[in-house]
């Protein structure tokens, strides 16, 4: 703790924090709980966002290490897995390592900046070799700012990258209920890529270098203004 935390009332502080070894199992069910979490900590949607308030705690420097996250959709939804790349009903993922600088947490938002992934691998074989980026998550929105992805067939960089939804569970229908909007599109994106993260089709080798541009609407069904790239 810092002298700062005494000092400051309502907001915890902290120089930093570790965390090893992490297993973070999501189930989204039908019901009146939607998830897992929510059923054991008796945890019921009200329907409201919370209010940004005060900041209750700040850690300067954050690291997780070895983490392994599982997600299981037992919802009815519109999506179907082809059996190519991620299952978005059944995702199984792990990182060697998650760090970040001025993790903070506002009544109702997560902000983190420098948030760096280092080997991050789904079970159907996709891995990004690393991803960087600032986070705020909360107020039915995720925006991602000055966002870098490698993988071993693309590198791409984003100024912002936005997810709008009604609630976390919208994110078990990704495809037809978060709303996305990318901004200023540079680098190289190979099909394979987008086959792995899409699934609607097997891997191809072809590569598109982007040079600007801007993309918005929902992965159904979406507009790009001013993309330029060269094949």
């Amino acid at each position: 703790f810092s002298l700062m935390s005494i000092l400051t009332p309502g907001s915890v502080q902290l120089s930093q924090a570790t965390v090893r070894d992490v297993h973070f199992h999501l189930v989204i069910e039908e019901g009146e709980w939607e998830t897992n979490l929510n059923r054991v900590f008796k945890l019921k949607s009200k329907g409201k966002r919370p209010k940004v308030g005060p900041e209750l705690f700040r850690i300067s420097r954050t690291k997780v290490e070895n983490i392994h996250f599982t997600m299981f959709n037992l919802q009815d939804n519109s999506y179907t897995y082809k059996g190519n790349g991620i299952n978005y009903n059944d995702m199984d993922l792990k990182a060697e390592r998650v760090s970040g600088r001025n993790l903070r947490f506002v009544q109702g938002r997560l902000l983190v900046s420098g948030v760096e992934i280092a080997a991050l691998e789904e079970k159907c074989g996709y891995r990004m070799d690393r991803v960087k980026a600032n986070l705020a998550v909360g107020q039915g929105q995720a925006d991602i700012t000055s966002l870098r992805i490698r993988d071993p067939y693309s590198d791409l960089s984003l100024k912002r990258y936005a997810m709008y939804f009604d609630s976390p569970k919208d994110f078990s229908d990704y495809m037809n209920r978060i709303k996305m909007k990318a901004e200023d599109i540079r680098g190289s994106l190979s099909l394979s890529t987008i086959s792995y993260l899409s699934g609607a089709f097997e891997p191809l080798g072809e590569t598109l270098d982007f040079e600007g541009g801007s993309l918005n609407g929902y992965v159904h069904d979406f507009s790009i203004d001013n993309l330029q790239f060269t094949e």
